[in-house]
């Protein structure tokens, strides 16, 4: 074997090791427990980051040991540099002077403050009606842990939940979401997806409504991050049924104010909503990890891909034979480190297992590692649908676009293996049948108390005739 040789397959590895996902903070699998020393699992929170720290704020758990599904109220920052958690703010729910639980939530960071926009109670204990209390509230909390409330001018947005917020320069952009209007308080069917584009200027406190040109399809929980002097926005949710998990990929320029939307010829994610998304102006590169696709059930993701602003084109970036990997799950978010470039996620909800997370997982993404392929022949094969590999006996797990269907060995998570989880090839019993057997059952419950109820009238008449 040659120098050049060694040299290359030296070269080679370190490459692939900076393609490794490493998991940094590990779930805490102690259902409803809320602990003093990191955030509870949660999903639909709002995240962002400094130089220094990742913060996560609010969103939903449900509380196994009290059976009792909670909006949560609380503040946190893990530090980047010896992931230990400190809680910045713990809530007091009906005190006016602190922002309501809720999720769907956004969250910026600017000057050393964190900037909380919108989101939704879920009908919680301060709502105003059954379906929850969706909000358009501007709080801040600065690092000592005070939170006050912003009273904007301006036209302010409407109520939003599933929205997204980004910082260029010296304003806010707040982006889509779902709005609630006064009929909705009764009927869901009025909650409405909008397209609808704010910018909020921090200096001044001032709200102003844009009007870019041309519009894309209102949307919710899509993927937004801000690359050098663009937005970059991918897919989503809609109660459109045309366009209830979208593909599409867009960007926005902050100088022109005007929206283009990005003609993908090759490879790109498949249709998803409520993925995690960052942004790298390094690199310009949009980075866009997990989500699902959903329709009666939904079908969660973990692959992680990568959109280049300069080449307008996507790349898969692929895990290493043998490596851990995040749960696939949606409602996660993700924020970059900018000093040293990791891309980390925090918590969200997965289907197989079926679970919250309160997980912290980093992948370091530079312009040498995960923006080249690595593809190694000898252990992706391709053509086989059998949804077994007879080369290497690996569960495979296969991805969909519109363009082609390819197929990667699924690899367990580090929570999979450890916790004997059932894999992404598992069988699992269709939500739909999960429905049709509650409907059983509840007819039967009504049938059997009906049953009762009717013998007691019976004998009740039966004793007054005596």
């Amino acid at each position: 074997m040659t120098l050049r040789t060694l040299l290359m397959l030296w070269v080679t590895r370190v490459l692939v090791s900076a393609e490794e996902w490493e998991l940094v903070s590990k779930p805490d699998f102690t259902a409803g427990k809320f602990s003093e020393q990191r955030p509870t699992k949660r999903y639909s929170h709002a995240s962002a980051a400094d130089g220094a720290y990742m913060y996560v704020s609010y969103g939903y758990h449900y509380d196994h040991a009290r059976m009792k599904a909670t909006w949560l109220q609380d503040v946190w920052k893990m530090s980047f540099q010896d992931f230990t958690w400190t809680q910045l703010h713990h809530g007091a729910e009906g005190d006016p002077s602190v922002m309501h639980a809720r999720y769907k939530l956004s969250s910026v960071m600017h000057k050393d403050t964190l900037w909380f926009f919108g989101g939704d109670d879920g009908g919680g204990p301060v709502s105003s009606h059954m379906w929850g209390s969706y909000y358009n509230d501007l709080w801040t909390l600065d690092k000592e842990g005070i939170m006050g409330k912003v009273e904007a001018r301006g036209e302010v947005p409407p109520p939003l939940a599933g929205h997204t917020a980004v910082v260029y320069k010296d304003r806010m952009y707040v982006f889509g979401g779902l709005t609630a209007s006064e009929k909705s308080a009764q009927d869901n069917r009025f909650l409405v997806d909008t397209n609808n584009f704010f910018s909020f200027e921090f200096a001044t406190a001032t709200w102003e409504k844009l009007t870019p040109t041309p519009q894309i399809h209102a949307r919710r929980s899509h993927g937004a991050a801000v690359v050098s002097d663009v937005m970059v926005v991918f897919g989503g949710f809609s109660k459109d049924e045309r366009f209830s998990n979208m593909q599409d990929t867009h960007i926005f320029n902050f100088t022109t104010r005007h929206w283009q939307e990005v003609n993908i010829e090759g490879i790109k994610p498949s249709k998803r909503g409520a993925a995690a998304a960052a942004g790298d102006s390094r690199l310009g590169a949009f980075i866009l990890m997990g989500g699902a696709k959903c329709v009666i059930s939904c079908d969660c993701l973990n692959d992680l891909w990568i959109f280049n602003i300069h080449t307008q084109t996507w790349r898969e970036v692929l895990p290493t034979a043998g490596s851990h990997i995040p749960v696939a799950r949606h409602f996660h978010h993700g924020v970059l480190e900018p000093k040293t470039g990791y891309f980390y996620i925090f918590g969200g909800e997965s289907y197989k297992p079926y679970a919250y997370w309160n997980d912290v997982w980093r992948i370091r993404l530079d312009g040498n590692g995960a923006m080249k392929e690595y593809v190694d022949k000898a252990e992706y094969h391709a053509g086989n649908t059998g949804g077994v590999d007879h080369m290497t006996n690996d569960l495979m797990f296969r991805t969909r676009d519109e363009d082609a269907e390819r197929k990667v060995p699924f690899q367990k998570s580090f929570i999979q293996r450890k916790f004997n989880a059932p894999t992404e090839a598992a069988v699992d019993i269709p939500v739909v049948w999960w429905l049709a057997v509650g409907v059983v059952v509840k007819f039967i419950c009504v049938r059997t108390v009906w049953h009762r109820f009717c013998r007691r009238q019976a004998q009740a008449k039966k004793d007054t005739n005596l």
